[in-house]
């Protein structure tokens, strides 16, 4: 019997990450992902009435250097060495093919002729150089269907115990771009996933965020990453293995629980910037261009 996961409801991006994650958690089907074992449901919708990136939720749950290492993979126009010198979300948005054509002003352009366009939709998918990395989000459709801005994204596979609430937060991030080079709301933010996963070597760390979320008071997880010295490593996308060592802290004092895991490369290069970061010899871009209707 095959683990499908449906269609997920959910108020904010925040809710929506804690609510996969549970039930990859509880009914995910095992599988691998280039050998890693992990956990997975199959065709997974997230439907987020609201997706604000500045969640509350993911301000309090998620770990900060992943966040940063995903908001530069998508401002950041030089190549991500840790995905093989993959070509970043931001060079795929805002230069795509190296061309200079800016999508998401395109995208903007289209609705703003035509606000009832049902093809403002694009791609980060590089076909004709991309052979390290296949980017996980690859198709973003925006639609003006009730007065506000929202978003479909598809998704091939999405890691929601070490990158998805990043992969969210930017999303959001984009949608409310170009929500607001439109003079309109931003609205609903649909996601579309064929493998929604967690990896083994995260399974420890979501349980823990999930077993505090609905507590205020609850602890929040400190994660510092060192590399492994004795890691191998275990993917074509790296040839080493960082392990994850921190501690759940309660806010308000008390002991900590220590965790670690080991949190492998491969996993679509997703490891703070410190050890893995964006290079090029290319200029880089700290921010993506101003949008104009």
């Amino acid at each position: 019997m095959t683990a499908d996961g449906g269609t997920i409801d959910a108020e904010s991006i925040g809710a929506a990450w804690l609510d996969v994650a549970a039930r990859i958690v509880a009914d995910g089907e095992p599988g691998t992902w280039e050998g890693l074992p992990l956990r997975q449901l199959r065709r997974v919708t997230l439907e987020v009435e609201r997706a604000d990136p500045d969640d509350a939720i993911i301000a309090r749950l998620a770990d900060p250097e992943r966040l940063e290492w995903m908001h530069a993979n998508f401002t950041d126009y030089s190549e991500v060495e840790a995905l093989g010198g993959a070509a970043s979300y931001a060079s795929r948005l805002f230069d795509y093919g190296r061309t200079g054509l800016d999508q998401l002003n395109w995208v903007v352009r289209r609705l703003s002729a035509d606000p009832a366009a049902k093809d403002a939709a694009i791609t980060t998918f590089e076909p004709l150089t991309d052979s390290t990395y296949i980017p996980c989000v690859s198709l973003l459709d925006f639609w003006i269907p009730d007065e506000a801005v929202e978003l479909v994204v598809y998704c091939h596979g999405i890691d929601f115990g070490a990158k998805g609430y990043g992969n969210l937060v930017e999303l959001a991030h984009l949608q409310t771009r170009v929500a607001e080079a439109l003079g309109l709301p931003a609205g609903r933010l649909t996601m579309v996933v064929k493998s929604a996963h967690i990896y083994d070597s995260e399974l420890g760390y979501m349980r823990g965020v999930l077993a505090t979320a609905g507590d205020p008071e609850a602890p929040v997880f400190e994660a510092p990453v060192d590399e492994d010295p004795e890691g191998r490593g275990n993917s074509p996308h790296s040839s080493r293995v960082m392990s994850m060592s921190g501690a759940f802290r309660p806010i308000g004092g008390g002991d900590a629980v220590p965790i670690r895991v080991r949190l492998p490369c491969c996993l679509r290069g997703f490891v703070p910037s410190r050890h893995h970061p964006i290079r090029s010899p290319r200029a880089k871009r700290s921010q993506p261009p101003s949008l104009s209707a």
